[in-house]
């Protein structure tokens, strides 16, 4: 028997893959969305064979410029010399009115919107930054623990901050602080030897406070002070121990910190017993039989209240109301489900014992796998799996001969396929394919679910600008389907292609996955450029794709308020589309540059990764203006 190489790797991937959408872009700008992705498979060098390309759409009528596609650049987003509008805040910075200290763990930000922020670190009682112009709202950020500094990790202290260009605005920040102490107990007792646990403070605007990290009993914090909720985490538990094993239990709410010197807050967490049997479909949980049972609720807790490898359980939860979730194993007995909801609204009472049996349901599910109509071979790394819309999975392992025999949780699931591409082979590359949808697993009885992965070979010409591609052009082509499936067809650096893909529609993307700076090839810095919609990868022996990418030169001059920038002007561009398409394109201590991009019309963004420059702005993702690429 044969157990599908890397089925762990496929359930990581997965879940990642079900979720996909895509990161602010703040976040991921020097990244690549196909990560984790191999190139190409089976590439050959006769696959050029005949076929249509995509059309490049590029310039227009009566010499209006236009984008990829056809579409009008406005006017004032044609422009390639770039500007960074840069001014100055500065002032005095304290902590209840005495001047601050430097503290490498402490800082101020201010946030212009989602994604654009400005660090102020506190190096001593005053401070400067340069910054765009704008509104912002001030923030105080703890990063670790601190000396003098209050704990919290995003308190709001001033809010519409206004900045204008070329000028220097002053601002003196007092940051106010309380010293919070207290005690911490189980039920009114002291916490067991050994026991430990955290406590937070959080509320509605996004602010943290770690009140007390791993306690064993008290804490002392300072805190910025305003009203919150407070929560509870267990760290280590002994055996036997009264202390609930939650990982985020709210123990109580509208908690007002006051602005005097020093108050306590003395905590008692509620404690209670929950006990019960545990069976999977219908027997006993045992040694060949197990999975781990939870405990969850809307305000994201979670208390796992047992392992089930014994047939029953007793756990120490903190009362309220949660929905009951169990995880199995590939054991003989047990189900292949990673995230089952098995009951809602189970209500935890406040005294006594709560009786709560585990009863998980299981059905059989049998089949055999094909690849286009052939048993798979000892290479072949293609992975099977169940998911339902409530996002619970079920992993279907097969062996040698392509046989499987898993037990389910009975329900209804859509069935998918992935490889994994760090293995080499000649399967379908795609990372997330649909197979079936509405597949019903039975409560009772087997459930026969043979399946046979079709493929495609997908094979064709590809070009850039209608040049062949080649070696240095280092980027990918991929497609991408609506259920969040991605499969890279071609490496830009191989003028042909060929690769297997389950017969689908998909969306046809270019990605960049060189540095953005290298203009020596033809491959634009573009890093999720859709070039087309629609296309059709039927069922049959072969599709015939050829891909063209088109790629434009833009060079300019860049200035900082209108003067050169220097050597020590740091700082990246970067453009968005509106599509979803990124890329950075070029660095600003520079003063020109050259950049190689897919024609359209993006918005043009600077971001300072956080060296200090001479006088640009230190703004993680800061909007410039409209940019066009003709």
């Amino acid at each position: 028997m044969r157990n599908v190489v890397g089925i762990a790797i496929f359930v990581a991937s997965a879940g990642a893959c079900f979720a996909c959408a895509p990161a602010p872009l703040a976040t991921k700008f020097s990244g690549n969305p196909d990560a984790g992705v191999s190139g190409a498979a089976g590439a050959s060098p006769d696959a050029g064979a005949a076929g249509s390309g995509a059309t490049t759409g590029i310039g227009g009528a009566g010499g209006v410029a236009t984008g990829f596609g056809g579409t009008p650049i406005p006017d004032e987003c044609r422009g390639h010399d770039i500007d960074i509008p840069s001014a100055t805040l500065s002032g005095a910075l304290s902590i209840n009115g005495v001047p601050a200290t430097a503290d490498p763990n402490t800082r101020m930000l201010l946030r212009n919107g989602v994604s654009d922020l400005v660090e102020i670190p506190f190096a001593g009682a005053s401070y400067s930054v340069r910054l765009a112009p704008g509104t912002y709202d001030l923030f105080f950020s703890a990063t670790g623990p601190t000396v003098l500094a209050p704990a919290n990790r995003f308190a709001r202290l001033h809010s519409g901050i206004v900045i204008t260009a070329n000028n220097t605005t002053t601002l003196d920040v007092d940051v106010r602080e309380t010293i919070v102490s207290g005690v911490i107990t189980i039920n009114g007792a002291a916490l067991a030897v050994d026991d430990t646990v955290d406590l937070s403070l959080r509320n509605a605007a996004g602010d943290t406070v770690p009140l007390a990290a791993a306690s064993t009993g008290s804490y002392t914090a300072r805190v910025v002070p305003v009203t919150f909720d407070l929560t509870y985490t267990s760290r280590v538990v002994a055996a036997g121990s009264a202390t609930p094993t939650n990982q985020l239990a709210r123990i109580a709410s509208g908690i007002t910190i006051a602005a005097t010197p020093a108050a306590t807050l003395d905590v008692d967490v509620p404690s209670v017993t929950v006990s019960g049997s545990i069976a999977i479909g219908g027997v006993a949980a045992g040694p060949t039989n197990r999975g781990k049972v939870f405990l969850r609720n809307a305000a994201g807790d979670v208390v796992r209240i047992a392992v089930a490898n014994v047939a029953s359980y007793t756990a120490r939860v903190v009362p309220g109301s949660y929905d009951l979730y169990f995880t199995g194993t590939e054991d003989a007995y047990s189900v292949t489900n990673q995230n089952t909801l098995l009951r809602t609204g189970v209500v935890v009472g406040g005294t006594g014992t709560t009786a709560l049996d585990v009863q998980v349901p299981a059905a059989t599910v049998e089949g055999i796998m094909h690849i286009d109509g052939e048993p798979p071979a000892a290479t072949d790394s293609a992975h099977l799996v169940l998911r339902n819309t409530a996002g619970d999975y079920a992993q279907i392992p097969w062996n040698m001969d392509g046989q499987y025999v898993v037990h389910v949780v009975p329900g209804t699931y859509d069935l998918f396929y992935a490889k994994d591409n760090t293995v080499q082979s000649s399967t379908p590359a795609n990372q997330l394919a649909r197979l079936r949808a509405g597949v019903v697993v039975a409560p009772t009885g087997t459930t026969t679910l043979d399946i046979d992965i079709t493929s495609t070979l997908v094979m064709g010409a590809l070009t850039i600008n209608g040049v062949p591609a080649a070696a240095g052009n280092s980027g990918i082509v991929s497609l991408r389907s609506a259920d969040g499936d991605r499969v890279t067809i071609a490496n830009t650096a191989r003028a042909t292609y060929a690769t297997r893909v389950v017969p689908g529609t998909y969306d046809l993307y270019y990605t960049r996955t060189a540095s953005p700076t290298n203009t020596m090839t033809e491959a634009p810095a573009n890093h999720a450029a859709r070039l087309r919609t629609g296309v059709v990868i039927a069922p049959g022996a072969m599709t015939v794709l050829d891909v063209d990418i088109p790629s434009t030169t833009v060079s300019g001059t860049i200035t900082v308020n209108g003067a050169a920038a220097g050597a020590g002007d740091f700082g990246t561009l970067l453009l968005q589309s509106a599509a979803g398409d990124f890329g950075t394109f070029a660095f600003t201590n520079a003063g020109t540059y050259t950049a190689r991009l897919i024609p359209g019309t993006y918005e043009l963004y600077f971001s300072n990764a956080g060296s200090v420059g001479d006088t640009t702005p230190m703004n993680t993702f800061s909007r410039l203006r409209c940019f066009g690429v003709p």
